[in-house]
């Protein structure tokens, strides 16, 4: 049994999504572990946890991705264990390039953040190496008091020289061990049922996937504007 693709895109330079839960030296950078509030660093990872929700996101290797996330109470990972190094947190075409987690990011720093509607977290600033090189993301992720809610939030700034295009944004690229064929996928405000696969557009601000056999799931939600807003799960594989 495989695993299940999630994606969400919209062409923004600073896009944020919510989901919701049902069930050393780097770069001339050294970081001591730091705690505050909702959020942990060291110079490798940020771990998010406000008592119901948690999620560890890591940079090694020059890639960055999401390692865990499950509720705080559960230990079943939601991201599936034998593809935790694809779970490359986003991915976009610049100037026709192919990117995402993997194609080569350092750590510039981690601060606390905060998003104005009472979500506290932390920001993570990447600078692009190798393949990403001219491009610098600020990737903040934000929980909230007594709610299993991640909010996450992308902006993209261009540090090349030149005029750079930006195409086709997935501002999270998970890799879900939610069985396909177990799962089911809702649509169009939950009136429509999806098995196998399913792909969201203008009228999917919240898209629901549940897993019949462990009774778990999640809410994805899209805060692109209209036509820019692009959900899919389980459509491609790489």
């Amino acid at each position: 049994m495989r695993p299940a693709w999630l994606g969400l895109c919209g062409l923004r330079l600073k896009i944020a999504l919510l989901i919701l839960f049902t069930s050393g030296l780097v770069f001339g950078l050294s970081l001591t572990a730091v705690s505050q509030g909702y959020a942990s660093w060291d110079a490798q990872s940020v771990k998010l946890d406000n008592g119901l929700i948690s999620r560890q996101v890591v940079v090694r290797n020059d890639s960055i991705m999401t390692q865990e996330l499950h509720l705080t109470n559960e230990v079943s990972n939601f991201i599936a264990a034998e593809k935790t190094t694809q779970s490359l947190e986003f991915s976009l075409f610049a100037n026709g390039k192919s990117l995402d987690g993997g194609s080569g990011w350092k750590l510039l720093s981690v601060k606390p953040a905060t998003d104005g509607e009472g979500g506290t977290g932390a920001v993570m600033d990447i600078l692009g190496i190798k393949a990403a090189a001219g491009l610098e993301l600020k990737v903040s992720y934000y929980l909230f008091p007594k709610l299993p809610v991640i909010r996450k939030e992308i902006e993209v700034l261009n540090v090349s020289r030149s005029e750079l295009r930006l195409e086709a944004l997935l501002s999270e690229k998970l890799v879900l061990d939610l069985n396909f064929v177990e799962s089911a996928c809702f649509t169009n405000y939950g009136r429509q049922k999806h098995l196998g696969n399913c792909v969201g557009n203008w009228d999917d601000p919240l898209l629901a996937i549940h897993n019949y056999h462990y009774s778990r799931g999640l809410l994805v939600g899209n805060e692109a504007p209209g036509v820019l807003k692009h959900v899919d799960y389980n459509v491609k594989i790489k």
